[in-house]
């Protein structure tokens, strides 16, 4: 079993890594006019990554707060 959720981290990545790829071998051919979205993929991972991070901030905060220990 995982100690914590940053042992279990890298584990999920590579699942969701091979998902993807199957998913994109799989659906790819079908997809037509896939230029429209290439602009958009990095926004959106930029989008994603800043809201992990947002949401990690508030977490320690929120620990801190609480008097609590801070990872």
């Amino acid at each position: 079993m995982f100690q914590s959720f940053a042992d279990a981290a890298p584990a999920g990545a590579d699942v969701f890594g091979v998902l993807g790829a199957l998913a994109g071998s799989v659906f790819g051919p079908f997809m037509t006019g896939i230029d429209r979205y290439v602009s958009i993929t990095p926004l959106l991972v930029v989008v994603v990554s800043m809201l992990l991070i947002v949401l990690e901030v508030f977490g320690v905060r929120r620990a801190h707060r609480r008097g609590g220990e801070v990872r």
